[in-house]
């Protein structure tokens, strides 16, 4: 089963959706490039902690919790990483946007959480029906 059915347009759409939040709450605001690259970042993560994910779940149930986990450290790591990037290169260090990116680290994992969970759930029933189906 691949994770992916599904994922990709309503990453798309929340993603834009997310920009035109930014981009409306930003007009009164002095505009930055940082929560632009935030934003796509944040959408990349997603990409790549999709792509793992499938990659553990061909491996097998067992294999893919522990995978999950990787991705999630590995998530959480890039983050930050991304967070010190800021921190070190920018002149004019605003609180309002290592919050903002803070909250899109939110948003995402919780949207890769719900997605992820929805289709283990479907994967699982599919289990259950088949080892009905030989008894």
């Amino acid at each position: 089963m691949a994770i992916k059915r599904g994922f990709y347009p309503t990453l798309l759409l929340i993603t834009v959706i997310v920009g035109i939040i930014l981009a409306v709450t930003y007009q009164f605001r002095e505009f930055s490039n940082w929560l632009w690259i935030a934003l796509v970042f944040n959408a990349l993560l997603a990409v790549a902690s999709n792509l793992l994910a499938s990659l553990f779940l061909k491996r097998g149930h067992s294999s893919f919790v522990n995978g999950y986990f990787l991705t999630m450290l590995f998530r959480l790591l890039m983050s930050l990483f991304f967070i010190v990037i800021y921190l070190l290169m920018s002149t004019l260090i605003d609180k309002f946007e290592v919050v903002l990116f803070i909250l899109l680290y939110f948003i995402y994992t919780v949207f890769e959480i719900k997605f992820i969970l929805a289709n283990l759930r479907a994967h699982s029933e599919k289990d259950k029906n088949a080892d009905n189906a030989r008894k």
